[in-house]
């Protein structure tokens, strides 16, 4: 219980960062767009480098300071709080996994249960947490800001519709995820159901993409390193 009291202020510091996350993305996105299109392809791609590993060192380090900060928990336990935090999300979750050495199969199960959990609450009560968050000073401007991102992003669900918010979702980077989508969908009056199994499949697939990265590569070095060392990560992996 002390643990969960603990966390309350820095969940209320990552909703937060969502706030101030979500437009910059949007802005670094649109501005590698606009340089890609242009007559110097290179210097776009050294723009989308830039941002996205400032993206990856924001979610490292988030990771490793609830890593840092949940000592004698077990690194399952550890795993699954901060799958269930906004920005970390399930990718954050299997970052943390992989620094606690928690094996892949355990720790993808894990993440992607916490990651989900909090979605059918944020569909079905956000806007009544909401106008609860409006009576009270400060909190108040929290929940205007969450509900202008959410309105904000709605041209683009709305365009592609069910595509539109499985990208959404899908694609790991800080301000996108289940509960951006979930949030979204809510502020959108779309139907519960449909979007809790499109957010289901896109944290899916932003589970998988994110287990390459922290899983993934890590084999493909050992293996060029040597033959032995990556039988014997793959076998602690599984």
């Amino acid at each position: 219980m002390k643990t969960i009291i603990r966390l309350i202020p820095v969940f209320l510091l990552t909703l937060t960062l969502v706030v101030s996350l979500v437009p910059a993305v949007s802005a670094e996105q649109a501005s590698v767009a606009e340089v890609s299109d242009g007559a110097e392809p290179l210097l776009g791609a050294a723009a989308a480098e830039e941002p996205a590993a400032e993206k990856k060192g924001i979610s490292e380090r988030l990771s490793a300071w609830f890593v840092e900060h949940l000592p004698g928990l077990p690194p399952e336990l550890v795993c699954f709080i901060v799958s269930l935090f906004p920005i970390l999300e399930l990718r954050g979750g299997l970052i943390a996994a992989s620094l606690l050495n928690v094996n892949f199969i355990k720790a993808f199960i894990i993440c992607y249960v916490g990651n989900m959990l909090p979605i059918p609450f944020i569909l079905l009560l956000i806007k009544k947490i909401f106008a609860w968050m409006k009576k009270f000073k400060g909190l108040d401007r929290i929940a205007e800001k969450l509900e202008a991102r959410g309105v904000k992003n709605r041209d683009k669900v709305l365009k592609y519709e069910t595509w539109g918010l499985l990208a959404f979702v899908a694609i790991p980077l800080p301000g996108t995820g289940g509960w951006t989508g979930a949030l979204i969908s809510a502020m959108l009056d779309l139907d519960i159901k449909k979007s809790l199994g499109v957010i289901a499949i896109g944290v899916l697939i932003a589970g998988i993409i994110m287990s390459l990265i922290t899983y993934g590569i890590p084999f493909i070095v050992s293996s060029i390193a040597g033959g032995g060392e990556a039988a014997a990560i793959m076998t602690s992996l599984l």
